[in-house]
């Protein structure tokens, strides 16, 4: 019955605090509505770019494609969001990505058991970008600072807003 009263009393006092209003405060020096801003605008750009295995090229143990993108002024890398997502299957990743593979190597006989089995290498690698004026750079750098190309295209969406 306790728990019940000061429940009860809770939700009363509760009740009245929200519910008390006092008088309207002094009006600002800009009125009720301070001035009109500056006519404002917003643009975006929005891309997408299929990158073929042999448009990577290794340099210092990573690879990186440089794409042309004209729209992307000095303004506009100085000021706007610039954001590159990655499509993985049928999902579309922000980057920087980090994504962990493993891929089978050699197959062997096990000498204890006489099973056939394979190797298996872990590795990851991450997926991130860089700009400048007029030029997108896209970067993968492998863990085990692999020299082979990625194998199959990679699709990217560049988003601008500005």
């Amino acid at each position: 019955m306790k728990k019940f009263l000061t429940i009860i009393t809770s939700l009363a006092i509760a009740a009245t605090i929200t519910s008390c209003e006092g008088p309207a405060g002094p009006e600002g020096p800009m009125g009720p509505a301070g001035p009109t801003g500056p006519a404002g605008s917003y643009y975006y750009i929005n891309k997408d770019y299929t990158i073929a295995p042999r448009d990577w090229v290794f340099e210092d143990g990573c690879y990186y494609c440089e794409i042309s993108i004209p729209e992307l002024t000095k303004d506009i890398s100085e000021t706007a969001s610039i954001n590159v997502y990655y499509y993985y299957g049928d999902y579309q990743k922000p980057l920087p990505v980090v994504q962990y593979e493993s891929e089978t190597g050699q197959e062997y006989t096990d000498p204890i058991t006489g099973e056939i089995k394979s190797d298996v290498f872990y590795y990851s690698r991450l997926i991130h970008y860089d700009f400048t004026d007029g030029l997108l750079t896209l970067v993968i750098t492998y863990s085990d600072f692999a020299e082979d190309a990625p194998k199959d295209k990679m699709d990217f969406r560049l988003v601008i807003h500005y």
